[in-house]
């Protein structure tokens, strides 16, 4: 959420200091991920982050944080 903080320890991302994910220096293909954002998350925009050990999030700079123009939806799981 805006106003929420970022930081990396090592490898591990977190959230106001609880760890959300893990970096991985690069995918299963062997292309470089470089990490995301770090700091306070700005109004308007949110810190995008998925379960799944392999997740493309906003832990990773290509993805970064989201900001409101860019949401068009909500996810919700079926199973």
């Amino acid at each position: 959420m805006p106003g929420d903080v970022v930081s990396r320890q090592g490898a591990d991302v977190l959230v106001n200091g609880q760890t959300v994910g893990r970096l991985k220096p690069k995918t299963h293909q062997g292309e470089d991920l470089l990490p995301g954002p770090t700091g306070t998350i700005p109004q308007g925009c949110i810190y995008a982050g998925s379960p799944h050990k392999d997740g493309f999030d906003s832990r990773y700079a290509a993805i970064g944080f989201v900001c409101r123009d860019r949401l068009i939806g909500i996810g919700t799981p079926i199973l």
